[in-house]
Order: C-alpha cells, then structure tokens, then sequence
C-alpha cells in the first residue's frame, strides 16, 4: 500500500512540475516574451472643445526612437545584436575646455540634465544673478556684471547647455557682451561673437573648475531632460551606405574625426582634407581577446592574428550637415562592417 501511494505521488508530483507546458505556448499560458513587438500605440484622449486637458496631459513625453537596425533575419525571427564596445573614458567623469581656431567650449561626460542643476547651483553660490534661465532651449543669461578692472563698461553672458556628440556627453559655451556703463540695456543686442575673449575665456574657465568640482553631484533637472536638442551625431544604419550623420560643421566634424580614430582600433593611414577622405587600417582585438598593458604583458602575449582591412572613410558637408561614410577600395563594403565601424567612431566623438 505504500509503495502504491509513494507511485502515485511521484506521478503527481511529475505533473506539476510540467506546469503550464500541458497547455502549449498558444493558449492561455503561451510564452508572451515577444509581445511588445507587435505592441502598438495607443491614441491620446480627445477631450471635448471647451475643456481643458491639462489634468491628463503626460507628464513625461517619451522621445520618438527611429529605427536602427532590423534586428531579424531571413526567417523573421528575432536576433540579438552585438553589443557596442564600451568607451572607458567616456564613463569617467571628465571636464575638458577644447578649442578650435577662436572657438572655446567645454566638455564633460555627463548628460545635460544633470549638468543644468549644477551650473545653476554655482551660479547661486558665486552671487551671480540671472536674468532668464530657459532649460529648453539650455540658455542662460545674467545681469549686467561690473569688473573692477574697467570702469567705463559692464559685461554681461550668455551661457548655452547643449549635447554633446552622445546623450551622456555635454557642451557648455560661453557668449560676452559689452556695452558702456551709461548705455540703455534694453538697446544692447547680443553680438554674434564675444566682445572680449579674455572675458569669454574667464568665464569658460570659472564655469570648468565649477563643475569639475561637482563629481560627487547627482542631481538631475526633469525640466532639462530634452535640453539643447538632440545629440550632435546620428547613426543612420540602415542608410544606403550606412551613415553617421553630425550637426557640426565640417572644420569640427574633420577635427572630431581625426582626434576620435586613434582609439577605436583604427590607424590613420592618409588624410585629404580637400576630398573629405581619410584612409584607415582597421584592426578589431579577435573576439574574447583581453586587453593587457605592460613589457611582460606585451612579450609574452598571444600570438592571436589581428586582421587588417583597409578601408576610406568619406567626409562630406551636405547642406549644412556632416556625412560620414565608410568605403573599401577594391570591393564592395559589408554593410556590418561599415556600421561597426561608424560606431566605434561615434562612440569616440569630442
């Protein structure tokens, strides 16, 4: 009688840890993994003429994400893509004043949101009032200053908060304006370029010992979320070549090109600034391979074959917007290829 009853329990017991199979993946316990694929947007609710919407308005928008990569293959079945490399400097919290010819700005590895609060923060400290402060359009404006140095005149700035060419990455700059102490200040228009580089410079500075400062900072502006636009590069992927689009214009672009390739296992080969051209030997770490510095590391390291591909990267202005392509002389680019590549180099971009 026990061993019938120790049968019939292992039989059950069996059953249950069978679960939901019995019932297949179609029926009512089917696998819903994949639902949100199909997964469509639901219209806003209309509220009659006259009434006010405010109280359901959402509070949050969620930004329209194009597109990237068709992550199917042939069969249509869902594909997962390879991760992009992670840029080590980039996670580090770093401020930089890069310049370029007359211009000056500055560069930190954190998103405009979080840096909004910061600058605000500082500017509240140091006793510098401000006039308007618009954190859609990430510009700040201050009062008319009085430097001791100069009698005669007052200054005033305006400060821009931008992306930088990633979301996670910021540009502030700094625009200078001048006028007489005794000039009418609504008759004073902000020029196109500061009056006064050393007093642009100061500020620059001021403003990147202050936020280099605020590494330990964790505070994130919500009204600052979508501040400045979009990010200064896109990645066009599915483009015909694939493209990497920058909203710079072609002098920083060239710069940010040339100064971004070293670290992205690429070597600039030549350079043709007239043709927009930049010939690259590209040479990936083989898969699993690990990254060791060091005399012993490097004398006793794997003999691994590192493949070489030489390819062309083309660097064109088309209306007003920075082009850049990948090409293999000799053949046809794989179109994998050319996106690794474009973003590896994106993900390098000052």
């Amino acid at each position: 009688m026990i061993k019938v009853v120790s049968t019939t329990a292992l039989a059950g017991s069996l059953a249950l840890l069978s679960g939901c199979s019995f019932f297949g993946y179609e029926n009512d316990f089917r696998d819903k993994g994949e639902d949100y694929q199909t997964a469509a947007a639901i219209e806003p609710l209309q509220v009659p003429q006259g009434y006010s919407d405010e109280r359901i308005r959402d509070l949050f928008v969620v930004p329209e994400v194009p597109k990237q990569v068709d992550l199917a293959d042939e069969d249509g079945d869902f594909i997962i893509p390879a991760p992009v490399p992670l840029n080590v400097e980039r996670d580090l919290q770093k401020v930089k004043i890069q310049r370029l010819g007359e211009r000056r700005w500055i560069n930190i590895n954190v998103s405009a949101s979080a840096v909004w609060p910061r600058l605000r923060a500082w500017m509240n400290s140091s006793g510098i009032d401000v006039v308007e402060a618009n954190p859609e359009t990430g510009e700040i404006q201050t009062v008319w200053l009085k430097f001791n140095d100069d009698e005669a005149n007052k200054d005033r700035f305006k400060i821009f908060v931008e992306p930088g060419y990633q979301a996670t990455t910021t540009e502030v700059r700094v625009l200078h304006s001048r006028a007489a102490v005794d000039a009418d200040e609504s008759s004073v228009a902000w020029p196109a370029n500061s009056v006064d580089d050393s007093r642009e410079s100061w500020m620059v500075d001021e403003i990147a010992n202050a936020l280099a400062s605020q590494t330990d900072a964790e505070t994130v502006s919500l009204l600052a979320q979508q501040i400045g636009g979009a990010p200064k590069s896109r990645m066009m992927p599915n483009a015909t070549p694939p493209t990497l689009l920058l909203s710079v214009d072609f002098d920083r672009a060239w710069a940010s090109l040339l100064g971004s390739i070293p670290g992205v296992d690429m070597t600039v080969v030549t350079r043709n600034r007239e043709d927009g051209t930049i010939s690259i030997q590209y040479h990936p770490q083989p898969e699993g391979a690990v990254h060791e510095n060091g005399f012993f590391a490097n004398l006793f390291s794997s003999s691994a074959t590192i493949q070489v591909t030489e390819l062309e990267l083309l660097v064109q202005d088309i209306d007003g917007q920075v082009n850049v392509s990948v090409t293999q002389p000799g053949s046809e680019i794989a179109a994998d290829l050319a996106r690794q590549v474009l973003e590896k180099t994106r993900n390098q971009l000052r």
